[in-house]
């Protein structure tokens, strides 16, 4: 492909290919492996030809050796995840790809609290792309605060982030390290959802604890060991389909399955 000549509309190749029009020699880069090696081995690069194949083929950006800021944000826009492929990240690329799609904070090389805020802002979600050493503690607040099943997803649960999640979903109980459950903490999990009953460590599974679960909800009477006529009452009270899970052991309650 030597001595390549191009015009505004068309190519003029080697004498091996005939003249053609621009739209064609990028649609036959595209589809011919041959043709796009020798292109890429250009120095430099025909710009009008690198923004075609980009604006066909985004993932393409890979191949252009100088990426210029236009050529980059045609990629990101036509595909933000070409932002994977862009050498030097700027600040500007990767809001933009992150605008478009929030999930591709995992591609961004340098995640600054700006960026990793505007991800989280837009879907709480991707707090699992983001890095443990620029999770903050203001950043894992946010995407709990938006969504609570992202707690998953922290690093570093700090008490007060436990307790502060557990009030909205005592269910989350489940992703609290051992180490840092404490009785205040279950009490909470279970006076929030009852069910909760089912991760609270033993030596906090005390009476008490569990008359206010199934208090909360009957159908925690599944997930207490020790039943007592009183927690038995308690719980079909709140919920008669609690029955179920009374022990049949407590003869007196075996009316109730009628």
């Amino acid at each position: 492909m030597n001595g390549m000549e191009i015009t505004s509309d068309k190519v003029v190749l080697s004498v091996r290919y005939p003249i053609i029009s621009l739209q064609q020699f990028v649609v036959d880069l595209l589809t011919d492996k041959h043709k796009i090696k020798y292109f890429n081995l250009l120095n430099p690069q025909p710009e009008r030809i690198s923004e075609m194949i980009i604006d066909l083929a985004p993932g393409s950006l890979a191949n252009v050796d100088v990426q210029n800021d236009n050529l980059c944000k045609l990629a990101i826009t036509k595909n933000p995840s070409a932002l994977a492929l862009v050498k030097s990240q700027t600040e500007e690329l990767c809001e933009l790809a992150i605008t478009i799609n929030p999930r591709t904070i995992q591609f961004v090389k340098n995640q600054t609290p700006y960026l990793c805020n505007l991800a989280i802002r837009n879907n709480p979600w991707v707090l699992h792309e983001i890095k443990q050493e620029f999770q903050t503690q203001e950043l894992c607040e946010l995407a709990v605060g938006l969504e609570p099943l992202t707690f998953e997803f922290v690093f570093n649960k700090s008490y007060d982030l436990c307790k502060n999640i557990i009030t909205k979903n005592g269910l989350l109980l489940k992703n609290i390290d051992r180490n840092i459950i404490t009785e205040e903490i279950c009490t909470l999990a279970i006076s929030q959802n009852g069910l909760a009953l089912e991760y609270v460590p033993i030596e906090f599974k005390n009476q008490n604890m569990c008359q206010r679960a199934v208090k909360q909800n009957g159908l925690a009477l599944k997930f207490v060991s020790n039943q007592t006529n009183n927690i038995c009452d308690i719980a079909i009270k709140q919920n008669k389909l609690s029955v179920k899970h009374v022990n049949l052991s407590l003869s007196a309650y075996k009316l109730w399955l009628i």
